[in-house]
């Protein structure tokens, strides 16, 4: 098994390129990391997170992606799941 090295720069930095790689890294994507990935640009990555298009973990003002959930939703064919990503209360 080989190491993936990723460096986050403002501009996005390395990041993984494949959903393998990505799973390798043990932990939630920077957004940027999950645009390059859907081969979308960071504001448009952003805007479908806003949108509650694309699944994401809010971590205070943090955004993190993560790699089970954005590889379902792009088997899914780029929809949304049945009942939205958020958890229901109740």
């Amino acid at each position: 098994m080989t190491a993936v090295a990723t460096k986050r720069t403002k501009d996005g930095g390395k990041g993984p390129r494949t959903f393998g790689e990505a799973e390798q890294l043990k932990r939630p994507l920077y957004v940027p990391e999950g645009a390059g990935l859907l081969g979308v640009t960071v504001p448009r990555m952003y805007q479908l997170i806003r949108e509650n298009i694309v699944p994401a973990i809010h971590l205070g003002r943090s955004v993190r992606l993560d790699v089970g959930m954005l590889r379902q939703f792009c088997e899914t064919g780029g929809k949304k799941f049945k009942g939205g990503w958020r958890r229901r209360e109740g």
